[in-house]
């Protein structure tokens, strides 16, 4: 880790994803290490609104809007989470690219890496973890 490696944390909008940017604002304000908050648009080629009509421009633009949308809620969030502490250095990314490869390649330059859970009921959580 060299120099003052970010906080990545994951945003996609679910509850989840936003008590992961809650607990990593606060957590990087307490070290004072930078915030990356990053959006990921990874949606399979061939799979449009009829699920069998490709994505076009105009698609992917209603998508990276709302990225930049959902980062920007993320920012918001941060800065009131870490706001007691002095505050937080925030900053976004929105790419277009599969999820799995991005934030593990994210991880490389990162003091740490905080996504969310989705919630799968007690009886998953106790067979899955």
């Amino acid at each position: 880790m060299a120099g003052n490696a970010p906080i990545v944390v994951g945003v996609d909008g679910s509850a989840g994803a936003t008590t992961a940017v809650t607990w990593a604002a606060h957590t990087a304000a307490l070290h004072r290490a930078p915030l990356l908050l990053l959006h990921v648009v990874d949606v399979v080629a061939d799979y449009g609104p009829g699920s069998t009509e490709p994505l076009t421009a105009t698609d992917y633009d209603r998508l990276a809007e709302h990225g930049r949308w959902l980062l920007g809620s993320a920012t918001a969030r941060a800065e009131e989470a870490a706001a007691d502490l002095g505050g937080v250095e925030v900053r976004v990314e929105l790419v277009q690219s599969p999820a799995t490869p991005t934030l593990l390649a994210r991880s490389e330059g990162a003091r740490m890496i905080a996504v969310g859970t989705r919630d799968r009921g007690s009886l998953r959580r106790a067979l899955l973890g």
